[in-house]
C-alpha cells in the first residue's frame, strides 16, 4: 500500500515538472508582433535603399557632432528605416553604424509612444527564443549632456529576464561612446545616467534634443564653442 503511495506521488510530480515545463516552453517561444511582422518581410530594393540612407545619415551625424563649423545639428531615424538597415545586413565604420547592430542576430525595432523596443533571434532553430527589451529615453532636466536610459523590460519570449543581465552591456556600450554611467532605480526599473563627453573637461558640444516617440528616435544639439576664424583673402 505504502508503494502504490509513493507510485502516486512520483506520477503526479513527474506530471507537474512535465506540465511546468511545457508551460515555460511554450512561453519562450512567444515572439513579439512586430518581431514577427518585420523579420518576415522580404528582403527587397526599398530597403537597401533605405538601408544606404541610414549608413549616410549616421555618418553625417557623427560628422555633425564633430564638427565646430556646424552650429546646430538634428537627425532622426524612423523604426521602419531601421528595420531596412537591419534586413540589407548594413554595415558601417562608425560607432553609432556599430551600435545599432552590436553583433544581435536578426535584431528587429517597434517605437511605441515613448517606448523603444529591441528584438533579436538567441539560439538556432527549435532551440531558439526571440529577446526583447524595452526602453526609455530622456535628457535630464537643467543637466549638460546627461542622457537617462530606463530598462522597462527585459525577457525571452514571454518569460521575464532579470533586467541586471544587460546592465554591463549597456555600461560598456555608453563608455564606448566616452560617456560616464551611474545607476539607480526608477520605479523599480534600473535607470543608467550617461554622461557623454565625459573624456572632455569643457565639451563643446550641448546635446539639446533626446526623443523617442512618432514612430522615431530624434538626436539633435549645438556646438557651444566659439567657431574658428576664417581670414578674408587680401585682408
Amino acid at each position: 500500500m505504502r508503494r502504490r503511495s509513493f507510485f502516486k506521488t512520483a506520477v503526479i510530480l513527474f506530471s507537474l515538472v512535465a506540465l511546468s515545463l511545457g508551460i515555460v516552453g511554450w512561453l519562450l517561444k512567444q515572439e513579439p508582433e512586430f518581431y514577427v511582422r518585420e523579420n518576415a518581410a522580404p528582403v527587397g530594393d526599398e530597403d537597401s535603399i533605405q538601408s544606404g540612407k541610414v549608413v549616410t545619415r549616421l555618418n553625417e551625424l557623427m560628422e555633425d557632432m564633430r564638427s565646430s563649423q556646424k552650429g546646430d545639428w538634428w537627425s532622426t531615424l524612423s523604426a521602419n528605416e531601421l528595420n531596412s538597415f537591419f534586413r540589407d545586413g548594413a554595415s558601417g565604420t562608425n560607432p553609432l553604424t556599430k551600435g545599432l547592430v552590436a553583433n544581435l542576430p536578426d535584431p528587429r525595432v517597434a517605437i511605441e509612444d515613448d517606448r523603444l523596443r529591441i528584438a533579436f533571434r538567441y539560439g538556432v532553430g527549435f532551440w531558439s527564443t526571440v529577446v526583447q527589451m524595452e526602453l526609455r529615453m530622456w535628457l535630464v532636466k537643467d543637466q549638460s549632456n546627461l542622457v537617462a536610459v530606463e530598462i522597462v523590460q527585459f525577457q525571452a519570449g514571454g518569460v521575464p529576464l532579470p533586467k541586471s543581465w544587460v546592465i554591463d552591456d549597456i555600461a560598456a556600450t555608453a563608455r564606448g561612446l566616452s560617456a560616464d554611467v551611474n545607476w539607480y532605480r526608477r520605479d523599480g526599473n534600473p535607470v543608467a545616467l550617461c554622461k557623454l563627453y565625459a573624456n572632455q573637461n569643457r565639451p563643446e558640444t550641448q546635446i539639446t534634443t533626446l526623443r523617442i516617440g512618432d514612430g522615431g528616435l530624434s538626436i539633435g544639439g549645438r556646438h557651444t564653442g566659439t567657431l574658428p576664424v576664417v581670414p578674408i583673402a587680401g585682408k
